[in-house]
């Protein structure tokens, strides 16, 4: 890519952030009825500031327009604002910022002669704004501005005093006045100026230039870099001679038939060029800094949330945890209050309390008379049925059922039986006491142990 290319395009990266003048505004720019000719020739004369290349001529004046009221006519040229000409910064942007009703001075020139007018800008809501009328020809300058200066200098405007002879070599121009070398062969120099940077770093006719900064001049790249070069630049030069190689480092001058306009441009292309440049890295880096630092935000953020997140599991879990014990202390309270269920009753012990003492004694009651003991079953009476049920309560009491017909059995839990024959219904029920702290979770079970030595614990399924 040209050099040309290069800064037009970092000219356009750098035309929506470049600062305006400090008299920029947004209101609406004044009318005056008029078209110019100039209307898309304007150059950058510094970063940020533009100005007209030449000055503009009227083509056209609005009927019933502050032009016409000032006796502008077709063909006047407009040479400067305030007496500031419109091909400086200064005068173009008095122009850019015209007002409304704020009246202006305008130099005219007319038949080769200049006077001096008076006019007024009027409002109108098709008008641009101050801001947008600038930065449009803002952008047009920074597009075609380097495009200008660049073609107002011979390519390459730097000197290193040498001629080359070369076969099958070709010189194209791009755009006015860039060359473009295309080699096929390596060139040889054919003459040495003596006052010239190559004699003094020891040039000589019949070396053979192989390559500039280690790109080979047969290449393209090579041969646009050669026709290139720029004063002050150095360079270094691999050189072949006697069939062996050797490099030589060299500074280049301004061509010497090189006229004051041709250096002039050149110095002012060179200077909106490395500014442009230097402007585009810093925004560059400043971007990259300020891309980076949020990268880091949000790495933290995000690392942060994650620390949250499996704080909230955990608490997610333990709640969950606690609910399921809450839900089978619930249901074995159900049960206990339903009379149903595993016959378990929860009782929370209370601290002993003293006998009240009775405010007037009691006369003592009489004993009551013996009630004579019943007579045993006989055991023949009690293993004749034939058995039709034995199980074992809590490991601690033996249960058998008896009967001369069909029995019923439903076991609940290991803590109650329900005997059903004959019509009768016998429910032994093993009721224990279970404080508060034997009631714990463990997996997916809840065990309550109860302080009675005579009951295990027992083991219910979480809801």
């Amino acid at each position: 890519m040209s050099t040309t290319r290069v800064m037009l395009a970092i000219a356009l990266l750098l035309a929506a952030t470049l600062p305006l003048p400090a008299q920029q505004g947004v209101e609406r720019r004044g009318f005056f009825g008029l078209s110019l000719t100039c209307e898309d020739c304007f150059i950058q004369r510094s970063p940020g500031r533009v100005s007209y290349s030449r000055f503009p001529a009227i083509t056209s004046i609005t009927d019933g327009s502050a032009a016409e009221a000032a006796g502008l006519r077709t063909g006047d040229t407009v040479v400067a604002i305030e007496g500031l000409p419109l091909t400086t910064p200064e005068g173009f942007e008095r122009w850019a910022y015209a007002r409304a009703g704020v009246t202006v001075r305008l130099t005219v020139r007319r038949q080769g002669q200049e006077r001096q007018v008076a006019i007024t800008p009027t409002d109108r809501s098709s008008a641009s704004t101050t801001f947008d009328f600038y930065r449009e020809r803002l952008r047009i300058a920074q597009r075609r501005g380097l495009e200008s200066l660049r073609s107002a200098y011979r390519s390459p405007m730097g000197w290193l005093g040498i001629g080359i002879e070369c076969t099958q070599c070709e010189v194209m121009t791009v755009g006015r006045r860039q060359q473009v070398w295309s080699f096929s062969r390596p060139p040889a120099v054919e003459w040495v100026d003596v006052d010239g940077p190559s004699h003094r770093a020891g040039l000589r006719r019949g070396d053979t230039l192989i390559a500039m900064d280690g790109v080979d001049l047969t290449t393209r790249e090579g041969g646009r870099a050669f026709g290139q070069i720029e004063p002050g630049q150095r360079v270094t030069l691999t050189v072949q001679r006697d069939g062996r190689e050797r490099r030589v480092s060299l500074a280049a001058v301004a061509r010497p038939d090189a006229s004051r306009e041709e250096l002039a441009a050149f110095q002012e292309f060179r200077s909106l060029r490395d500014s442009a440049s230097a402007q585009y890295r810093e925004q560059v880096a400043t971007a990259m800094s300020r891309a980076a630092a949020q990268m880091r935000e949000l790495e933290l953020a995000l690392r942060n949330q994650d620390l949250s997140r499996a704080s909230l599991d955990s608490t997610r879990r333990r709640l969950a945890a606690i609910d399921s014990v809450m839900r089978a202390l619930r249901e074995v309270e159900r049960a206990r209050l339903s009379g149903a269920g595993s016959g378990f009753e929860l009782f929370y012990p209370t601290p002993p309390r003293a006998p009240k003492a009775l405010v007037t004694p009691v006369a003592p009651v009489a004993p009551m008379p013996p009630v004579a003991a019943l007579a045993p079953l006989p055991p023949e009476r009690l293993t004749s049925a034939p058995l039709r049920y034995s199980g074992r309560l809590a490991e601690v009491v033996n249960i058998e059922a008896r009967a001369p017909g069909r029995v019923s059995v439903d076991e609940l839990g290991d803590s109650a039986v329900v005997v059903t024959a004959g019509g009768a219904r016998v429910s032994v029920t093993l009721r224990c006491l279970v404080p508060a702290a034997q009631v714990r979770s463990e997996g997916d079970s809840i065990i309550i142990r109860s302080a009675d030595p005579a009951c295990r614990k027992l083991v219910v399924p979480k809801p």
